[in-house]
């Protein structure tokens, strides 16, 4: 059985080509289950989920909209810090896809219920608009609250635009040269025997993660871009060492999200890229 605490058994699985199903309030289990390769999440997975909402939800489904659900759970359930976690995970995305939307209507929503009572089923609600997280925004709190990301992840959608051919990790071979289009997500720098600055990294492609090497000549050029938590193309070497694989990096390239001249900047410079 998958849990909040096992995320990377659900990474080792996606590898393996399985599939995370989005999570609906009509139809999440308690527990973890895994159909024909789709892995369906259950309420027991989110982090801080209560039993007893977790089994009022199931045995009092299905609910037809947002304000059938506020209306119909009980007084003591109704609070932010109860309900925030499901709609950052996207339970009520069958009823409006905008998350935001629905965390700043929801104190509002718990006032109409309570002053209007079985009246509110004849009343409408004017929902307030609201700007949506960003898809990146969503996997990372998705990430938080339940280990592992359910929405696209931020490299998916660079991935539609790129500008070199890339190689997943999972795919990689000693010995072989490539590009991965990945994010940093640790940066460990250390000091030579020669008094020189060289780089550890810790990346991943939102799917796999791997190991790389930035020795002091390369670190000297791409320090100064290298960041924890941003995206880059890096090519280099493989090998592997202790059994597992690890790349030597020979030139790193930082990607952004909301960078509009990076496209042109790369362009200029892309034949210096060495791709594989």
């Amino acid at each position: 059985m998958l849990n909040y605490s096992s995320s990377d058994y659900i990474v080792d699985a996606l590898q393996m080509g399985f599939d995370v199903a989005p999570l609906a309030i009509n139809s999440i289990p308690f527990h973890d289950k895994i159909t024909q390769k789709t892995i369906y999440l259950g309420l027991k997975a989110i982090k801080g989920m209560p039993r007893d909402l977790s089994y009022w939800i199931i045995e009092n489904r299905p609910f037809s909209s947002i304000e059938d659900f506020v209306t119909r759970l009980p007084k003591n359930y109704k609070k932010l810090s109860l309900l925030t976690p499901l709609v950052e995970l996207g339970l009520f995305d069958d009823f409006d896809k905008n998350r935001q939307k629905i965390l700043v209507n929801l104190p509002n929503l718990f006032v109409f219920v309570e002053e209007l009572g079985g009246l509110f089923a004849d009343a409408s609600y004017s929902w307030t608009e609201a700007d949506d997280f960003t898809e990146a925004e969503k996997f990372y709190k998705e990430q938080e609250l339940i280990g592992v990301g359910i929405s696209a992840h931020p490299l998916q959608t660079l991935a539609k635009q790129a500008l070199y051919p890339t190689t997943p990790i999972a795919t990689l071979t000693e010995g072989c040269q490539a590009t991965l289009l990945v994010e940093v997500q640790k940066i460990k720098v250390i000091r030579t025997k020669k008094g020189e600055n060289m780089a550890f990294l810790q990346v991943h492609d939102s799917k796999s993660k791997l190991d790389v090497t930035v020795f002091s000549d390369q670190y000297r050029k791409f320090a100064s871009i290298l960041s924890e938590g941003k995206f880059y193309y890096i090519n280099g070497k493989v090998q592997s060492r202790d059994g597992r694989l690890q790349m030597i990096a020979q030139d790193l390239k930082k990607q952004s999200l909301n960078d509009s001249g990076f496209k042109l900047k790369i362009t200029t410079t892309i034949k210096k890229f060495q791709l594989s």
